[in-house]
């Protein structure tokens, strides 16, 4: 069965902040940039979506480079009804927008995809494989970052607050140098640290 594929690549984004709060304009740029990277996992007779037009002769050189076949959309009047939908990662804004193109849809459970995609998830497989990283915690608060600061093994070392949801190094803040807990109230980190407390 072919494939309607969508690389909805700010998947973490809205994992964090739901779909009604709008990307920045700049990631939304990025997003469509990077929907043609989906030709590497198509298969012949996939449909792409692609917001964005592609450089004239870009699936002819897909061909001749050994990749399948597929087919851009860049209008939702023009998805062919009956494609199975895979999505980078399932949201209900991308299970919705499958409906309304006509997509068959089998998204495992949303709440299942939220959790896996969760730092607390990931945090708590490293801790039961020994996989962790010394001093590395789930923090909530100002409070606990600045506990779990202390608590480092290397006094000379840094450290890194991460957000719940996030892909690479998008919605971080790195900290490294000997005061170790006087940069943890400037605005990147404590602005992070409520939000995440305080949920999305």
């Amino acid at each position: 069965m072919s494939r309607l594929l969508i690389g909805n690549f700010d998947f973490e984004h809205t994992l964090a902040w739901g779909a009604e709060r709008q990307a920045a304009a700049a990631l939304s740029r990025i997003v469509a940039e990077l929907a043609p990277l989906w030709v590497a996992a198509g298969q012949a007779g996939d449909v792409l979506w692609c917001p964005e037009p592609l450089e004239p002769g870009f699936f002819a050189q897909m061909r001749a480079d050994g990749l399948p076949q597929l087919r851009a959309v860049a209008q939702e009047g023009d998805v062919p009804g009956g494609l199975r939908l895979v999505p980078w990662g399932w949201t209900d804004d991308v299970v919705c927008w499958g409906r309304r193109v006509g997509a068959i849809i089998d998204a495992p459970p949303l709440d299942v995809v939220r959790t896996v995609n969760s730092r607390r998830f990931s945090h708590q497989l490293e801790q039961r494989w020994g996989l962790a990283l010394a001093g590395s915690a789930v923090v909530d608060s100002v409070a606990s970052l600045l506990a779990a600061i202390e608590r480092l093994p290397v006094p000379e070392g840094g450290w890194v607050v991460k957000a719940e949801f996030g892909n690479a190094s998008r919605e971080r803040f790195l900290h490294r140098g000997d005061d170790r807990t006087g940069a943890y109230n400037r605005q990147p980190v404590s602005g992070r640290v409520s939000s995440e407390a305080q949920g999305p």
